[in-house]
């Protein structure tokens, strides 16, 4: 049975403003319980070179952490070592490019980091994602094929038209697009979906020259990596220099959050995931009405994986445009605090599955 998706979930949208309301009156009562005149005389108790050592070992599983991201991160623009003799057949990679009306040239730019893809034993191959309603959509794809050349095994096209029920956006044309790739490779082909591996990918991605080497590394790692999303650092540095200082600062702080994440607690993608074949379709590919269409897989992964960590961050980076304009800013923030719903999703998975 697919999972379900957000329809079900809009029956639970009242109760969020509530929840997150209680949310902020409880800590504004900790703070009032536990105020100045609470915390005040129990720090005068304390010295103050016990009080400098306490800060000191605050800091130190910081320092561990920083530690190990960068031995994580540590040369990673070269592809990784050969995987052992047992690590199985190599994976054929999909890498599928969502786009609407998009300039040739950013699209340009992220095709060719596509085909410069190494440490790889197959070529990969490519999927423009497009929409009906782009006219250029036939021109533009055509350009990109031939740009490509012998560098990538195969170019596809796929055409999205929005039917109802369905919202605008990445999720239901990526949905259309990977239904396609299921039904040409494994339908047709038979190839095992499970040796598929799926990459999604923006427009304006631009994907490390051994990404993919170390998407399949990350795979051959794991007792069974069929079945978990590998997830490379958000970066956006390619035009950090174009926006002002508020969006740079906001950005520094989420690429720092995602870059240096703490390595015990759930890593979640954000826009460039990659997952086999095989297990978007027991996910029941993607929900044609969620808009967080990449927190919402990871969701999913962890709930068909009973709870576990299903989310495996690997090195390598995937660079993506910032968003220059403070409007524009604006308005990207605003979709991305509709995450919330997914709160409202989880509540809809207890009424409708069997849990």
């Amino acid at each position: 049975k697919d999972i379900i998706g957000m329809k079900e979930a809009r029956e639970f949208y009242p109760y969020l403003l509530p929840l997150f309301l209680a949310a902020v009156v409880l800590q504004l009562l900790a703070i009032a319980i536990t105020g100045p005149q609470v915390v005040g005389p129990v720090l005068a108790l304390v010295p103050l070179s016990l009080g400098g050592l306490v800060v000191v070992a605050i800091n130190i599983p910081l320092a561990v952490q920083f530690g190990y991201h960068v031995h994580r991160l540590w040369r990673t623009d070269r592809p990784p070592a050969a995987p052992p003799v047992w690590a199985g057949s190599a994976l054929v990679h999909v890498v599928v490019v969502v786009e609407y009306k998009e300039p040739v040239e950013v699209l340009a730019r992220t095709v060719e980091t596509i085909a410069q893809q190494s440490g790889i034993a197959v070529r990969p191959m490519v999927v423009m994602a497009t929409e009906s309603r782009d006219e250029g959509r036939f021109a533009t794809c055509e350009a990109l094929k031939a740009q490509c050349g012998s560098r990538i095994s195969r170019f596809m096209m796929t055409e999205h038209t929005l039917q109802e029920g369905e919202t605008v956006g990445k999720h239901s044309n990526e949905n259309v697009a990977v239904h396609e790739v299921y039904r040409q490779l494994v339908e047709q082909e038979g190839m095992d979906p499970f040796e598929v591996m799926m990459t999604v990918v923006d427009a304006d991605s631009l994907l490390s020259t051994s990404y993919l080497a170390h998407v399949e590394a990350a795979f051959n790692k794991q007792l069974d990596g069929r079945r978990l999303v590998y997830s490379g650092p958000l970066n956006t540095y390619r035009n950090f220099a174009d926006a002002g200082l508020l969006v740079q600062m906001y950005e520094i702080m989420r690429c720092n959050t995602d870059t240096f994440h703490d390595p015990l607690k759930c890593y979640y993608p954000q826009s460039n995931y990659s997952l086999s074949l095989g297990f978007i379709a027991e996910l029941g590919y993607w929900s044609i009405d969620t808009m967080p269409e990449d927190v919402h897989t990871a969701a999913k992964a962890m709930v068909n994986n009973f709870g576990s960590l299903s989310t495996v961050a690997i090195p390598a980076l995937i660079c993506n445009d910032l968003v220059e304009n403070y409007g524009d800013r604006y308005t990207q923030a605003k979709r991305h605090q509709w995450g919330i719903t997914e709160m409202a999703w989880h509540f809809a998975l207890a009424k409708h599955m069997n849990l």
